[in-house]
């Protein structure tokens, strides 16, 4: 039997790998969260010689299996790696009874898959299914064990990256909370677990890797200001005006509502009137401070509060109305106009975003291009739960 180079997923007549779009999270796959490290011991960067299941786990292999093993290359349904959706098999688990695929002789653990399945496990389908989090926890554990297999980190370099994590950790702390604030909460997990924050330094190394694969380098200050030049569209905001709402919702039972909001409509419009405590004193409990676009002055579900808000001048206060049911005035405190956002008060963020967006697309790009020199076995034996007696599927 001639060497496969291509992608192999073994195959019952009940499922199939078919084209589809499934979206990419990395926060936890790649280690771009900004959450603190998770505490994860199973980071197998073996190589696959080094890596061989045992008897009680091993896989069969493409010869001498029941299973239907397909060439990619000649198979009509073969999507590329970042499109890879699977139909799944009736029975389907949550839960691995055993290794979940094997990736270029690498069996990939069925704790790698639950910790990856459960970032994804609170987003269920529509209908309650978890295929969603089933399909991208597969992914997400393929295309890892693909960027190890190539590209195993060696423990001094992993312990370098914990040790620059913890520091990162340390110094975001003491600035966030001065120089002589108690960081024993923070440092206990890294002085008492020797693996804490070990999974997050693998994927930093693995894209820092695949990130020289592909001669990149993470975006700076200088591609933050052009990026923001070239797509202002993105940063531009609407007129927003603020208005604070004063009604007669609690006046008592034996007083007249729209003679009573009249008479506090005479108080703020009088000479020297302090507005900012009749305010305090009647303003609605409901409605009270209320932020208004333009969209939401003249839009087709615009209601009377918004609209009066939007269109008096800043300071008027509009004449008593009703709205359902409700006298109430309205006092047009603020209008900021619309604009472009500065640089200054989106840089941190975008920056930010371009980074993650530079690191998935250097973690997809190559673990797409390892796929096309790999064979990768899925074992869905291991993820389906077995019919009861009498069931038929």
């Amino acid at each position: 039997m001639k060497k496969m180079i291509v992608m192999q997923i073994a195959r019952q007549t009940s499922f199939r790998i078919i084209p589809g779009i499934a979206i990419l999270a990395l926060a936890t796959a790649t280690g771009c969260s900004t959450n603190a490290p998770s505490q994860d011991a199973d980071v197998n960067v073996a190589t696959p010689s080094e890596s061989a299941p045992d008897e009680k786990t091993q896989t069969p292999s493409s010869e001498g299996s029941s299973e239907e093993v397909v060439d990619a290359n000649e198979d009509p349904d073969r999507a590329e790696l970042h499109h890879i959706y699977f139909s799944l098999p009736d029975g389907i688990s949550t839960r691995a009874t055993g290794p979940v695929a094997t990736v270029g002789g690498v069996s990939v653990s069925a704790q790698t898959y639950h910790e990856q399945l459960d970032y994804f496990a609170g987003k269920p389908n529509e209908d309650g299914s978890h295929d969603y989090a089933i399909n991208n926890a597969l992914k997400k554990v393929i295309q890892r064990q693909l960027l190890l297999n190539a590209f195993a980190p060696e423990e001094a370099a992993i312990e370098a990256e914990r040790a620059r994590m913890r520091q990162r950790q340390v110094d975001a702390a003491r600035e966030r909370l001065g120089e002589d604030a108690d960081l024993t909460m923070v440092l206990h997990p890294w002085e008492s677990d020797s693996s804490f924050g070990r999974k997050e330094a693998v994927d930093h190394l693995l894209i820092a890797q695949a990130m020289n694969r592909l001669e990149m380098s993470l975006p700076d200050r200088d591609d933050a200001i052009a990026y923001y030049e070239s797509h202002p569209e993105e940063f531009q905001t609407q007129t927003v005006v603020e208005a604070r709402v004063i009604s007669a919702r609690h006046v008592a039972a034996d007083q007249d509502p729209r003679a009573h909001i009249a008479e506090l409509h005479e108080h703020l419009i009088a000479e020297g009137a302090d507005r900012d405590a009749l305010f305090e004193q009647h303003r609605d409990p409901i409605y009270g401070l209320v932020s208004v676009t333009e969209d939401d002055a003249r839009g087709p579900e615009a209601n009377p509060v918004a609209i009066v808000a939007f269109e008096q001048q800043v300071d008027q206060i509009s004449e008593p109305f009703e709205h359902r049911g409700i006298w109430m005035v309205v006092w047009t405190h603020t209008r900021h106009e619309a604009g472009l956002i500065p640089f200054e008060k989106i840089e941190e963020n975008l920056l930010e975003r371009l980074r993650f967006e530079a690191r998935e697309h250097a973690w997809t790009t190559v673990s797409e291009q390892l796929l096309e020199q790999s064979e990768v076995t899925v074992h869905w034996e291991n993820l389906t739960t077995p019919p009861a007696p009498g069931e038929h599927r």
